[in-house]
């Protein structure tokens, strides 16, 4: 008898929660994007390398939360991405390469969000959680790059062997995936803090995979190919095409939950 009464209040304890968990999250995100890719050294050339590549970054989010442990979210995230041979990579091979990139990121992408601890703001109780997201996306990307004081979008010209009668799309999909934290700082307000990395199918966010044409002329595709300022042989090894471009974005979230009653 007594096991019957408390199934029936855990029931009622769980549809309860579910219930005041029904409401919806509008706000904003910001912080910075940045990439992993074939310019990237990350820590290979001294730690300050790994940040050189950071650009500002806002977002706008929308958030459906069905569950105290579940969420399903909108993104729409402005970012930028770039990284200079020059710059981040001083006495090594990759200074001589001397490639270049600079491209936006404009990513619209859905998520399920789950928090590890239940999570409901506006109340007392759960007011705090930490928790992952994975989705899937869409982003605009246009790798561009400066030369004798013009930008020319990379994506037009020939720039290594692959490319040759083929070029990539400016649309890319994207796995995001990512964990965060978000607490309940007054009423029905939430902060956050989120670490993303999104996965990308292509190797060209950087326009840099395969190998060098080896046209050494002085028309744009061999120049903007081969900004080394020396000649260099066709196939020779221009980047990495076994492995493909990323990039992150991290931050800080805030949000306004919107629900048809108050939370005790």
């Amino acid at each position: 008898m007594k096991l019957k009464y408390y199934l029936l209040a855990l029931i009622l304890g769980t549809t309860t929660a579910t219930t005041k968990a029904q409401d919806y999250d509008f706000g904003l995100f910001g912080g910075a994007s940045f990439y992993n890719g074939d310019l990237y050294p990350g820590f290979s050339n001294g730690a300050a390398n790994a940040f050189k590549g950071f650009r500002p970054a806002i977002g706008g989010i929308a958030r459906y939360n069905f569950h105290p442990n579940f969420s399903v979210r909108g993104n729409l995230n402005l970012g930028y991405v770039a990284y200079y041979d020059k710059y981040g990579n001083k006495g090594t091979l990759r200074e001589k390469r001397n490639l270049s990139f600079h491209s936006p990121i404009v990513e619209v992408s859905a998520t399920l969000e789950v928090n590890f601890m239940k999570y409901i703001a506006g109340t007392r109780k759960y007011k705090f959680a930490p928790y992952g997201f994975v989705g899937f996306g869409l982003t605009y990307m246009n790798p561009k790059a400066w030369l004798d004081g013009e930008r020319y979008a990379l994506r037009k010209y020939v720039t290594e062997q692959e490319k040759v009668g083929s070029t990539y799309s400016v649309i890319q999909p994207v796995i995001p995936i990512g964990l965060g934290i978000k607490y309940n700082y007054k009423q029905d307000w939430t902060i956050g803090a989120e670490f993303g990395w999104r996965k990308m199918f292509t190797d060209y966010l950087d326009d840099v995979s395969g190998h060098y044409t080896g046209g050494n002329s002085n028309s744009l595709d061999d120049r903007l190919g081969n900004r080394s300022g020396s000649p260099i042989a066709a196939g020779t090894k221009r980047g990495n095409p076994d492995t493909e471009d990323s990039y992150f974005f991290v931050g800080f979230t805030i949000t306004k939950t919107i629900r048809p009653y108050s939370c005790r």
